[in-house]
Protein backbone atom coordinates (compact mmCIF):
# COMPACT_ATOMS: atom_id res chain seq x y z
CA UNK A 1 0.00 0.00 0.00
CA UNK A 2 2.88 2.32 0.71
CA UNK A 3 4.41 2.02 -2.67
CA UNK A 4 0.60 2.70 -4.17
CA UNK A 5 0.26 5.62 -2.47
CA UNK A 6 3.95 6.44 -3.25
CA UNK A 7 4.06 6.15 -6.95
CA UNK A 8 0.19 7.82 -6.81
CA UNK A 9 1.79 11.06 -4.84
CA UNK A 10 4.69 11.06 -7.42
CA UNK A 11 2.28 11.07 -10.47
CA UNK A 12 0.69 14.29 -8.85
CA UNK A 13 -2.55 12.22 -7.62
CA UNK A 14 -4.64 13.47 -4.86
CA UNK A 15 -5.23 11.55 -1.82
CA UNK A 16 -5.35 10.88 1.92
CA UNK A 17 -4.65 7.81 3.52
CA UNK A 18 -6.61 6.76 6.92
CA UNK A 19 -4.97 4.47 9.09
CA UNK A 20 -4.51 3.90 12.79
CA UNK A 21 -3.05 6.58 14.77
CA UNK A 22 1.39 5.68 15.25
CA UNK A 23 1.10 3.10 12.94
CA UNK A 24 3.67 1.93 10.55
CA UNK A 25 2.43 3.04 7.67
CA UNK A 26 1.09 6.45 9.65
CA UNK A 27 5.16 7.25 10.47
CA UNK A 28 6.08 6.11 6.33
CA UNK A 29 4.04 8.60 4.60
CA UNK A 30 5.50 11.85 3.49
CA UNK A 31 3.87 14.40 1.16
CA UNK A 32 0.18 13.08 1.73
CA UNK A 33 -2.51 13.87 3.99
CA UNK A 34 -2.91 11.35 7.08
CA UNK A 35 -6.08 10.82 8.44
CA UNK A 36 -5.76 9.70 11.85
CA UNK A 37 -8.09 6.56 12.82
CA UNK A 38 -7.78 5.31 16.46
CA UNK A 39 -5.91 1.96 16.99
CA UNK A 40 -9.14 0.12 18.45
CA UNK A 41 -11.20 -1.79 15.70
CA UNK A 42 -14.67 -1.19 17.38
CA UNK A 43 -14.15 2.52 18.12
CA UNK A 44 -12.72 3.11 14.87
CA UNK A 45 -16.60 1.90 13.54
CA UNK A 46 -18.72 3.59 16.46
CA UNK A 47 -16.57 6.98 15.19
CA UNK A 48 -16.57 6.23 10.94
CA UNK A 49 -19.04 9.66 10.79
CA UNK A 50 -15.21 11.56 11.60
CA UNK A 51 -13.47 9.41 8.72
CA UNK A 52 -16.57 10.31 6.75
CA UNK A 53 -15.96 14.06 7.15
CA UNK A 54 -12.45 13.77 6.60
CA UNK A 55 -13.23 12.56 3.37
CA UNK A 56 -15.28 15.08 2.73
CA UNK A 57 -12.83 17.85 3.56
CA UNK A 58 -10.03 16.06 0.78
CA UNK A 59 -12.84 15.95 -1.67
CA UNK A 60 -12.44 12.25 -1.26
CA UNK A 61 -14.91 10.57 -4.78
CA UNK A 62 -13.01 6.93 -4.55
CA UNK A 63 -12.33 4.67 -1.29
CA UNK A 64 -9.84 2.25 -1.96
CA UNK A 65 -10.39 -0.38 1.10
CA UNK A 66 -6.78 -2.74 1.65
CA UNK A 67 -8.21 -4.98 4.11
CA UNK A 68 -11.21 -6.44 5.57
CA UNK A 69 -11.46 -3.49 8.53
CA UNK A 70 -11.23 -0.89 5.66
CA UNK A 71 -13.61 -2.95 3.47
CA UNK A 72 -16.34 -2.37 6.56
CA UNK A 73 -15.59 1.24 7.03
CA UNK A 74 -15.52 1.74 3.34
CA UNK A 75 -19.67 0.43 3.32
CA UNK A 76 -20.08 2.52 6.32
CA UNK A 77 -19.29 5.58 4.43
CA UNK A 78 -20.58 4.82 1.24
CA UNK A 79 -23.90 4.02 3.38
CA UNK A 80 -23.65 8.16 4.12
CA UNK A 81 -22.86 9.34 0.87
CA UNK A 82 -23.55 6.98 -2.05
CA UNK A 83 -22.16 9.27 -4.59
CA UNK A 84 -18.33 8.25 -3.17
CA UNK A 85 -17.19 5.17 -5.06
CA UNK A 86 -15.98 2.26 -3.33
CA UNK A 87 -12.60 -0.08 -4.48
CA UNK A 88 -11.83 -2.97 -2.37
CA UNK A 89 -8.42 -4.80 -2.60
CA UNK A 90 -8.98 -8.58 -1.57
CA UNK A 91 -6.37 -10.17 -0.68
CA UNK A 92 -7.26 -13.68 1.30
CA UNK A 93 -8.50 -16.73 -0.45
CA UNK A 94 -10.35 -17.07 2.97
CA UNK A 95 -14.15 -18.27 2.38
CA UNK A 96 -16.96 -15.74 3.19
CA UNK A 97 -18.03 -16.38 7.14
CA UNK A 98 -22.07 -16.46 5.42
CA UNK A 99 -24.38 -15.75 3.03
CA UNK A 100 -25.37 -12.97 4.55
CA UNK A 101 -22.00 -11.57 4.61
CA UNK A 102 -22.09 -12.02 1.26
CA UNK A 103 -25.01 -10.73 0.67
CA UNK A 104 -24.60 -7.18 2.09
CA UNK A 105 -20.44 -6.72 2.70
CA UNK A 106 -19.48 -7.61 -0.45
CA UNK A 107 -22.18 -7.91 -3.24
CA UNK A 108 -23.61 -4.52 -2.67
CA UNK A 109 -22.27 -0.63 -2.65
CA UNK A 110 -18.45 -2.17 -3.65
CA UNK A 111 -18.22 -1.09 -7.21
CA UNK A 112 -15.11 -2.87 -8.39
CA UNK A 113 -12.75 -5.37 -6.60
CA UNK A 114 -9.28 -5.94 -7.23
CA UNK A 115 -7.96 -9.72 -6.55
CA UNK A 116 -3.82 -9.47 -6.07
CA UNK A 117 -3.83 -13.41 -8.08
CA UNK A 118 -6.56 -15.42 -9.61
CA UNK A 119 -6.97 -17.63 -6.75
CA UNK A 120 -8.13 -14.21 -4.66
CA UNK A 121 -10.86 -14.03 -7.81
CA UNK A 122 -12.04 -17.10 -8.16
CA UNK A 123 -12.79 -17.42 -4.40
CA UNK A 124 -15.02 -13.94 -5.36
CA UNK A 125 -16.83 -15.31 -7.79
CA UNK A 126 -17.57 -18.31 -5.94
CA UNK A 127 -19.35 -15.95 -3.73
CA UNK A 128 -21.30 -14.34 -6.34
CA UNK A 129 -19.24 -11.45 -7.59
CA UNK A 130 -19.79 -11.12 -11.26
CA UNK A 131 -16.34 -11.00 -13.35
CA UNK A 132 -16.84 -7.64 -14.70
CA UNK A 133 -16.38 -5.98 -10.70
CA UNK A 134 -13.01 -8.12 -10.28
CA UNK A 135 -9.64 -6.69 -11.42
CA UNK A 136 -6.88 -8.76 -11.70
CA UNK A 137 -3.76 -6.51 -10.29
CA UNK A 138 -1.09 -7.86 -8.19
CA UNK A 139 0.59 -7.16 -5.23
CA UNK A 140 3.65 -5.59 -6.58
CA UNK A 141 7.51 -4.63 -5.55
CA UNK A 142 9.90 -1.63 -6.70
CA UNK A 143 12.23 -4.20 -8.61
CA UNK A 144 14.84 -1.63 -9.34
CA UNK A 145 15.79 -1.00 -5.35
CA UNK A 146 15.79 -4.89 -4.95
CA UNK A 147 17.64 -4.85 -7.74
CA UNK A 148 20.58 -2.09 -6.32
CA UNK A 149 20.31 -4.10 -3.00
CA UNK A 150 23.26 -5.94 -1.33
CA UNK A 151 23.85 -9.08 -1.31
CA UNK A 152 24.10 -9.87 3.08
CA UNK A 153 24.48 -8.11 6.21
CA UNK A 154 25.42 -8.02 9.18
CA UNK A 155 22.66 -10.44 10.94
CA UNK A 156 23.63 -13.34 8.87
CA UNK A 157 27.25 -12.90 8.08
CA UNK A 158 28.62 -15.44 10.59
CA UNK A 159 25.47 -17.94 9.45
CA UNK A 160 27.01 -17.44 5.76
CA UNK A 161 30.50 -18.34 7.81
CA UNK A 162 29.10 -21.56 9.26
CA UNK A 163 27.02 -23.12 6.56
CA UNK A 164 27.42 -23.69 2.81
CA UNK A 165 23.84 -23.54 1.55
CA UNK A 166 21.50 -21.02 3.02
CA UNK A 167 17.47 -21.41 2.97
CA UNK A 168 15.21 -18.89 3.75
CA UNK A 169 11.86 -18.96 4.67
CA UNK A 170 9.68 -15.78 5.75
CA UNK A 171 6.02 -14.20 6.78
CA UNK A 172 3.98 -14.09 9.59
CA UNK A 173 4.51 -16.69 12.29
CA UNK A 174 0.77 -17.92 11.76
CA UNK A 175 -0.78 -21.16 11.38
CA UNK A 176 -1.67 -20.42 7.80
CA UNK A 177 1.89 -20.41 6.54
CA UNK A 178 2.75 -23.96 8.76
CA UNK A 179 6.22 -23.40 9.40
CA UNK A 180 6.24 -26.52 11.56
CA UNK A 181 6.32 -28.54 8.07
CA UNK A 182 9.01 -26.17 7.00
CA UNK A 183 11.03 -27.27 10.22
CA UNK A 184 10.21 -30.78 9.77
CA UNK A 185 11.14 -30.48 5.58
CA UNK A 186 14.38 -28.92 6.51
CA UNK A 187 15.38 -31.78 9.17
CA UNK A 188 15.10 -34.07 6.22
CA UNK A 189 17.54 -32.25 4.81
CA UNK A 190 20.13 -31.19 6.62
CA UNK A 191 20.34 -34.52 7.28
CA UNK A 192 21.25 -35.67 3.59
CA UNK A 193 23.10 -32.49 2.54
CA UNK A 194 25.96 -31.46 4.61
CA UNK A 195 25.92 -27.66 5.90
CA UNK A 196 22.76 -26.45 5.04
CA UNK A 197 20.92 -23.52 6.98
CA UNK A 198 17.30 -22.64 7.70
CA UNK A 199 16.40 -18.71 8.13
CA UNK A 200 12.82 -18.03 9.37
CA UNK A 201 12.20 -14.58 9.19
CA UNK A 202 9.06 -13.40 10.76
CA UNK A 203 7.21 -12.63 13.92
CA UNK A 204 3.60 -13.90 15.00
CA UNK A 205 1.37 -15.56 17.43
CA UNK A 206 3.13 -19.31 16.32
CA UNK A 207 6.67 -18.01 17.33
CA UNK A 208 6.88 -19.59 21.16
CA UNK A 209 6.22 -23.20 19.17
CA UNK A 210 8.30 -23.47 16.67
CA UNK A 211 11.11 -22.41 19.45
CA UNK A 212 9.68 -25.46 21.37
CA UNK A 213 9.96 -27.88 17.97
CA UNK A 214 13.72 -26.24 17.50
CA UNK A 215 14.62 -27.13 21.21
CA UNK A 216 13.12 -30.40 21.45
CA UNK A 217 14.65 -31.58 18.09
CA UNK A 218 17.92 -30.25 18.87
CA UNK A 219 18.27 -29.34 15.37
CA UNK A 220 21.05 -26.63 15.59
CA UNK A 221 20.97 -25.09 12.27
CA UNK A 222 17.36 -23.09 11.92
CA UNK A 223 17.47 -19.57 13.30
CA UNK A 224 14.62 -17.46 14.06
CA UNK A 225 15.77 -14.13 13.23
CA UNK A 226 12.41 -11.93 13.30
CA UNK A 227 11.21 -9.44 11.48
CA UNK A 228 13.61 -8.17 8.85
CA UNK A 229 13.46 -5.22 6.93
CA UNK A 230 14.62 -5.01 4.02
CA UNK A 231 14.06 -8.44 3.02
CA UNK A 232 16.41 -8.27 -0.34
CA UNK A 233 19.90 -8.08 1.64
CA UNK A 234 19.43 -11.31 3.51
CA UNK A 235 17.08 -13.33 0.35
CA UNK A 236 20.43 -12.54 -1.90
CA UNK A 237 22.65 -14.55 0.35
CA UNK A 238 20.24 -17.46 0.17
CA UNK A 239 19.90 -20.36 -2.42
CA UNK A 240 16.70 -21.01 -2.40
CA UNK A 241 13.18 -20.25 -1.02
CA UNK A 242 10.77 -21.92 0.71
CA UNK A 243 7.51 -21.16 1.56
CA UNK A 244 4.92 -24.12 3.67
CA UNK A 245 1.88 -21.92 3.47
CA UNK A 246 -1.90 -23.83 3.97
CA UNK A 247 -3.10 -20.95 2.13
CA UNK A 248 -1.95 -17.97 0.77
CA UNK A 249 -3.61 -15.20 -1.08
CA UNK A 250 -0.60 -14.38 -3.49
CA UNK A 251 2.67 -14.45 -1.52
CA UNK A 252 4.09 -11.49 -1.05
CA UNK A 253 8.06 -12.76 0.28
CA UNK A 254 8.05 -15.25 -2.57
CA UNK A 255 8.01 -12.94 -5.39
CA UNK A 256 10.66 -10.40 -3.55
CA UNK A 257 12.86 -14.06 -3.39
CA UNK A 258 12.02 -14.20 -6.88
CA UNK A 259 13.28 -10.53 -7.59
CA UNK A 260 16.09 -11.54 -5.88
CA UNK A 261 17.07 -14.90 -8.13
CA UNK A 262 16.19 -17.82 -5.46
CA UNK A 263 14.77 -21.07 -7.06
CA UNK A 264 11.57 -21.51 -5.29
CA UNK A 265 10.11 -24.34 -3.39
CA UNK A 266 6.45 -23.74 -2.25
CA UNK A 267 2.87 -24.86 -1.50
CA UNK A 268 0.48 -25.80 -3.93
CA UNK A 269 -2.02 -23.54 -2.55
CA UNK A 270 -3.65 -20.44 -3.52
CA UNK A 271 -1.49 -18.04 -5.47
CA UNK A 272 1.71 -19.49 -5.34
CA UNK A 273 1.20 -21.35 -8.24
CA UNK A 274 1.08 -18.14 -10.05
CA UNK A 275 4.43 -17.04 -8.85
CA UNK A 276 6.43 -20.75 -8.78
CA UNK A 277 6.03 -22.00 -12.07
CA UNK A 278 6.48 -25.91 -11.34
CA UNK A 279 9.99 -26.38 -12.87
CA UNK A 280 10.71 -23.27 -14.27
CA UNK A 281 11.62 -21.16 -11.52
CA UNK A 282 10.79 -23.38 -8.80
CA UNK A 283 8.76 -26.57 -7.42
CA UNK A 284 4.94 -26.93 -6.02
CA UNK A 285 4.61 -29.08 -3.11
CA UNK A 286 1.09 -30.52 -1.47
CA UNK A 287 0.70 -28.83 1.38
CA UNK A 288 1.52 -30.24 5.23
CA UNK A 289 4.00 -32.61 3.33
CA UNK A 290 7.54 -32.38 4.39
CA UNK A 291 9.19 -35.41 2.62
CA UNK A 292 7.75 -33.52 -0.21
CA UNK A 293 9.55 -30.12 0.20
CA UNK A 294 12.53 -32.18 1.31
CA UNK A 295 13.07 -33.74 -1.88
CA UNK A 296 12.36 -30.77 -4.17
CA UNK A 297 14.79 -28.89 -2.02
CA UNK A 298 17.74 -31.30 -1.92
CA UNK A 299 17.56 -31.87 -5.75
CA UNK A 300 17.51 -28.52 -5.93
CA UNK A 301 20.71 -27.85 -3.62
CA UNK A 302 22.24 -30.93 -5.50
CA UNK A 303 22.28 -29.70 -9.15
CA UNK A 304 23.90 -26.68 -8.72
CA UNK A 305 23.18 -26.06 -12.92
CA UNK A 306 19.52 -26.68 -12.29
CA UNK A 307 19.52 -23.90 -9.57
CA UNK A 308 21.08 -21.50 -11.55
CA UNK A 309 18.43 -21.82 -14.40
CA UNK A 310 15.78 -21.58 -12.53
CA UNK A 311 17.45 -18.48 -10.69
CA UNK A 312 17.41 -16.99 -13.93
CA UNK A 313 14.00 -17.75 -14.66
CA UNK A 314 12.71 -16.44 -10.83
CA UNK A 315 14.37 -12.95 -12.07
CA UNK A 316 12.28 -12.98 -15.42
CA UNK A 317 8.86 -14.30 -13.40
CA UNK A 318 9.21 -11.71 -11.00
CA UNK A 319 9.40 -8.40 -13.58
CA UNK A 320 5.05 -9.40 -13.93
CA UNK A 321 4.67 -7.76 -10.44
CA UNK A 322 6.96 -4.64 -10.97
CA UNK A 323 4.91 -1.66 -9.78
CA UNK A 324 5.69 0.28 -12.77
CA UNK A 325 3.20 -2.14 -14.29
CA UNK A 326 0.83 -2.99 -11.74
CA UNK A 327 0.25 1.46 -10.83
CA UNK A 328 -1.00 2.38 -13.91
CA UNK A 329 -3.35 -0.40 -14.18
CA UNK A 330 -4.98 0.54 -10.60
CA UNK A 331 -4.82 4.43 -11.84
CA UNK A 332 -7.11 3.20 -15.01
CA UNK A 333 -9.29 1.38 -12.49
CA UNK A 334 -10.17 4.63 -11.10
CA UNK A 335 -10.66 6.32 -13.89
CA UNK A 336 -13.47 3.34 -14.97
CA UNK A 337 -15.05 3.91 -11.68
CA UNK A 338 -15.33 7.70 -11.92
CA UNK A 339 -16.90 6.89 -15.81
CA UNK A 340 -13.63 9.09 -17.67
Amino acid sequence: MLLLVEQLRDGGIRQAVACPKASELSKRITGVPVIALSPYSLIRKLNYRRLAGAIADHEVNIVHAHDGEAHTLGLLVKLARREIRLVVTRRVVFSVSSLLSARFKYRRLVDQYIAISEAVAATLRGIGIPAARIELIPSSFDLAAIRLAPAGCPLIDDIIRKHRYLIVTAGALTREKDFATAIEAFELVSGRVPGTALLILGEGPQGGRLVEMIVGRQISNVYLLGQQEPLAPILKACHLFLLTSISEGLGSAAIEAAACGLPLVVSKVGGLPEIAEHNFNGITCYPGQPQSFADAMIDLLSHEEKRRTMAAHSREKAAEFDLRKTVPKTVNLYKRVLGE
